[in-house]
């Protein structure tokens, strides 16, 4: 089989595995969100999207108010109200799938060594992307923003690498820029340095500072910038020390422990690859530290996990020899199923505690309950280790996510809208058991009274 068709193979195992997994995804809070042509984010002050317009127009107020990711979010409404969700879970798995060869392709491995470099690449993104066991499957505003936007500025990075004198550069050096910050930012700073160096046109990187300057300084962002209680020196720290947290979770640490035994060991090679990888250090280090600044979530750790991943990759390759990459491509593999195996009975306990509350709400309750007994192979839902396995961008908090008040105001205002008389929803419960306990230790303080 050759390279190409082989890749196609690779492709279709991986648009199939992730589809299956994608198919127990859930919308809450932020998807919910999107269905509304609302002022503000969450504000439930819009109605119920119907054209592409209000998309338009909807975004246009959000960058004003919310944040400056206009290109990002109209695809984002787009897709939560006119694409089947049959449609979205299927361009998502190609998107995966292309992040995968993307990744690949920029590691450029060795024909002895592609087949241990896919499987280590795969086994990477499927279960350390980007903390273990938290693929980016569960909602469409994060998938968009975070997978979609990486698919968009590694394939960028690719195409200046082959082609760097192609006019093409300059208008999606525009695009690129303007789509999330969390990629914008750590790519200028290594185009800056290739620039610096001779290796970029200053055209595209005026072109990539426009586009990023447009989505940066949005007065939108102003606001988005407060959450976490902005750049007080108390929320920084906080920030921080979570962020120190998340990021012993990731493969970045190890990364930093290995770098730092290998300029021990070895200073003059890892010297070298430092000084022939100077630009994505600099972006990895760049994320990292806007990170320190807004950090909320695991998923802002997407772009440096994706370049830290990179670099991993291509410091191994002179370990591969053929028989270290046969090993390396058997384990990668069976470590893939593993985790798999792990995360698809978490993801379907999750779903089907949002299949319960979904049925709750449709029979107009104020109260919605999402009945569905815990497994007892489970740990309580708190447990860092279940929130791990079940998979959610919010922050691997697939069960809690189900409850909050952003999918509670969404559930209801999506009720209203179907049936102008229905009750508003003021709660979600985890099980029928705890509602009723709830409601008699309500009782007894009124009977109290």
């Amino acid at each position: 089989m050759n390279n190409r068709h082989s890749q196609a193979v690779w492709m279709l195992v991986i648009i199939a595995i992730f589809f299956a997994l994608d198919c127990m995804s859930i919308h809450s809070g932020d998807d919910l969100g999107y269905m509304f042509a609302d002022t503000v984010h969450h504000n439930g002050d819009g109605p119920r999207v119907t054209t592409l317009w209000q998309c338009f127009t909807t975004q246009a107020s959000h960058y004003c108010t919310t944040n400056g990711r206009f290109v990002v979010h109209v695809v984002v409404m787009a897709v939560l109200n006119f694409l089947p969700l049959w449609a979205f879970r299927l361009i998502n798995a190609l998107m995966f799938a292309l992040l995968w060869l993307i990744v690949v392709k920029l590691i450029n491995p060795s024909a002895q060594r592609l087949t241990a470099t896919r499987s280590l690449a795969l086994f990477a993104l499927f279960c350390l992307f980007p903390q273990p066991g938290m693929v980016l499957l569960t909602l469409v505003s994060y998938a968009v923003n975070y997978l979609w936007v990486s698919v968009a500025a590694l394939a960028f990075v690719l195409h200046l690498r082959r082609r760097p004198d192609s006019i093409l550069n300059i208008p999606l050096a525009l695009i690129v820029g303007s789509l999330h910050e969390g990629w914008s930012i750590p790519l200028g700073v290594a185009l800056f340095i290739l620039l610096i160096q001779r290796r970029l046109s200053p055209a595209v990187f005026a072109a990539f500072v426009v586009g990023t300057a447009v989505e940066v300084f949005a007065p939108g962002n102003l606001c988005h910038a407060g959450q976490g209680g902005g750049f007080t020196a108390d929320a920084i720290l906080r920030k921080v020390s979570v962020l120190c947290h998340d990021l012993s979770m990731t493969i970045i640490s190890p990364a930093v422990a290995a770098l730092l035994l290998w300029s021990a060991i070895r200073f003059s090679s890892c010297q070298r690859f430092i000084v022939a990888r100077l630009p994505v250090l600099a972006a990895i280090i760049t994320a990292l530290m806007f990170a320190a600044l807004t950090y909320t979530s695991p998923r802002q750790l997407t772009c440096p996990v994706i370049l830290t991943l990179i670099l991993i990759l291509e410091a191994v390759q002179p370990l591969l020899t053929p028989r270290v990459a046969r090993k390396a491509s058997v384990a990668a593999i069976v470590l893939t199923v593993g985790v798999i195996a792990i995360m698809a009975p978490a993801k379907y306990h999750v779903y089907m505690r949002w299949q319960s509350t979904l049925r709750s709400v449709d029979e107009c309750r104020s109260t919605a309950i999402a009945n569905y007994t815990m497994p007892s192979w489970l740990p309580d839902e708190n447990d860092a280790i279940l929130r791990a396995i079940a998979p959610d961008p919010l922050a691997n908090r697939g069960l809690q996510a189900i409850g909050d008040r952003y999918t509670i105001r969404g559930l209801s205002r999506l009720r209203k809208y179907e049936n102008p008389n229905a009750p508003s929803l003021t709660a979600i419960w985890p099980d029928s058991t705890m509602y009723n306990d709830a409601k008699q230790h309500k009782s007894s303080r009124e009977d109290r009274k």
